[in-house]
Formats: structure tokens, C-alpha cells, sequence
């Protein structure tokens, strides 16, 4: 995961700063992402990429992606942080998928 680069603006980097500078990114049983500022209760292998202000731990059950993950923060229902790989997001789009 050496090339993968964390893409993020100023907004999202002082949110995950304020909640302590990690975004945590598994996918459930069920296969739904889930990305949270703490990690799962159940036991994850990680992959950890260091970016600008933000680490990044991503399950190893999730496939690489071929250059960044895009960490963005959200504000429906609640404000929370999201992250996006390569413009799609695992478990609710594929890669290649048309819309």
C-alpha cells in the first residue's frame, strides 16, 4: 500500500485531527463499509496508511485500490467522517460500475 495516497481537504483533516487523527475503514459481515474515527470491536487486520495529518487503517478483507482513498466528511444523518476508494465505495459500488 506504499502508493496509495490519503486525498482530503482542509475541513476533513481538522475533523479527524479533533477526533483523533485516525479513520478506521472495514466491511462487515454483512458486506457494508463502515468507517469510524475508533475501531471495530471485533478483531481486524490492518493495512495503515500514513497521510497528511491522517492514518488510515483499512481491513485486509478490503481489496486494494489502485490509488487513493478519498476521506471526506458527511453531514446526513449526523456529521461523521467517510472514506471513498479510487471514487467508489466498497460495499455500495463496484469499480467500473456505470452512475
Amino acid at each position: 500500500m506504499a502508493d496509495i495516497t490519503i486525498v482530503a481537504n482542509d475541513d476533513a483533516r481538522d475533523y479527524v485531527a479533533e477526533h483523533g487523527g485516525k479513520v478506521y475503514v472495514w466491511i462487515h459481515e454483512s458486506g457494508l463499509k463502515h468507517v469510524a474515527t475508533h475501531p471495530p470491536d471485533e478483531q481486524t487486520d490492518w493495512d495503515v496508511i500514513e497521510g497528511d495529518r491522517i492514518t488510515l487503517y483499512v481491513d485486509t478483507e478490503i481489496q486494494e485500490p489502485t490509488s487513493h482513498w478519498r476521506v471526506v466528511i458527511k453531514h446526513f444523518p449526523l456529521k461523521h467522517v467517510d472514506a471513498i476508494w479510487d471514487g467508489w465505495e466498497p460495499g455500495v459500488s463496484n469499480p467500473g460500475e456505470d452512475g
